[in-house]
């Protein structure tokens, strides 16, 4: 008999507490937040900043062509081309080096 009013009691007040317990947090006090973004200055391309590039032992860092703009992605095809996506122009370049030279002539 004990048990069972032990059981109906709490079956009547675990409901209560699970209500009570969904008053929720008081309001928050307004906050002001200010935000300074600061943005890279942008520097134009001189060939003098490759220079300026650290790579790997065994790597080698070399330009492979100019003047696409502002290039965005890179994909070395297994063929050898180069793909090369743009930012501004929302296309894709397609790069060929007809003579092995590491340097792309052709569009």
């Amino acid at each position: 008999m004990r048990l069972l009013k032990i059981t109906l009691l709490s079956g009547l007040l675990l409901p209560l507490c699970a209500a009570h317990a969904q008053r929720g947090l008081p309001p928050k006090e307004k906050t002001r937040s200010v935000s300074i973004t600061k943005y890279a200055q942008h520097l134009d391309f001189l060939p003098e900043m490759v220079k300026l590039l650290k790579a790997p032992d065994g790597w080698e860092v070399s330009i492979a062509a100019s003047g696409l703009g502002k290039p965005r992605m890179m994909y070395m095809s297994p063929s050898g081309h180069l793909y090369v996506t743009r930012r501004d122009g929302g296309d894709v370049l397609m790069l060929t080096d007809r003579d092995g030279d590491r340097k792309f002539e052709e569009l």
